[in-house]
């Protein structure tokens, strides 16, 4: 009994020694804000929330977006060019929205017609007719594109060439006489020979240009001649020779023939008749000659 008087006289003293320090710590915190009055006005309901939330509204301007294709590339046009051996530039062109797209090549007076593929490229290597290139490419329904580059071996090349419309096969027969070893070499769209072959100085090479599955293409072949690399008297004996076909016998072809920076002119060619449907027309004298004297270079 003695004990539990004197734990309750402890928990006495120490509530009275507490109590002027809960008196100053509830004095030193901030009075509670009284609440405000009732709302004199009606609450909103939710139909006139709605009202609200459905006012008008302008939305943001945003910027104009860049097309792209279907596998993500972005719709521009691009063309561009560079150096190859034996004075050729390769056209590479870049048009991810316009595949399968018929286009034309214009360069120095030769023209040839092509398409896109199915993922809008398409890449060419042409035979330089100048030092200081230039290409135009045209695609349908699409403004034309420009590249330029500058090929300064072309000048030590003799280039001629001919170019036609439609689907006739016009092909050049060339004929390489070496006046040293009295060897006669024949060229054509068969055996064209190849670039290494001229940079080798042993003689020239063909290359064919153009569609001929399109309707009215625009076909050439270029017959190019390394005469700065050449040091042996040469004759250049150039043919043409026309399969004669149901679609083109007794009628008259028209063409162009292309000279390097001299330009070329206009040729016309009178079929035989349809009699000779299955043969070939060999035209031997309507192409002048080359004649490389063998100190050029």
């Amino acid at each position: 009994m003695r004990k539990s008087g004197i734990g309750a006289g402890v928990r006495l003293l120490l509530a009275a020694a507490l109590l002027p320090f809960l008196g100053a710590l509830a004095a030193a915190q901030p009075a509670e804000p009284p609440l405000p009055p009732p709302s004199a006005g009606p609450v909103p309901g939710l139909a006139d929330q709605v009202r609200q939330t459905t006012s008008p509204y302008t939305a943001p301007k945003r910027p104009d977006y860049q097309a792209y294709s279907p596998l993500g590339l972005a719709c521009e046009v691009k063309l561009t060019a560079h150096a190859a051996p034996g004075a050729m530039a390769v056209l590479q062109l870049h048009a991810p929205c316009l595949p399968n797209r018929a286009l034309t090549v214009r360069h120095q007076g030769l023209v040839f017609s092509d398409t896109t593929s199915n993922i809008g490229t398409f890449t060419a290597t042409v035979p330089a007719l100048t030092s200081q290139a230039t290409f135009e490419l045209k695609l349908a329904d699409a403004a034309a594109v420009i590249t330029s580059l500058s090929l300064p071996e072309a000048a030590h090349f003799r280039r001629v060439g001919l170019q036609w419309s439609g689907s006739d096969d016009l092909q050049l027969h060339v004929f390489e006489l070496n006046a040293r070893s009295g060897r006669k070499t024949h060229l054509w769209a068969g055996q064209p020979q190849s670039t290494a072959r001229a940079l080798r100085g042993r003689g020239g090479y063909l290359t064919r240009l153009g569609n001929a599955h399109m309707a009215d293409a625009h076909q050439a072949e270029i017959y190019s001649f390394p005469a700065g690399r050449v040091h042996h008297r040469t004759t250049i004996r150039l043919h043409l020779v026309v399969p004669v076909t149901r679609s083109n016998c007794d009628q008259a072809l028209a063409a162009q023939t292309l000279h390097g920076t001299s330009g070329g002119g206009d040729i016309s060619i009178r079929m035989p008749p349809c009699d000779q449907i299955g043969t070939d027309l060999v035209l031997k004298n309507l192409l002048k000659d080359l004649k490389i004297s063998g100190d050029q270079g």
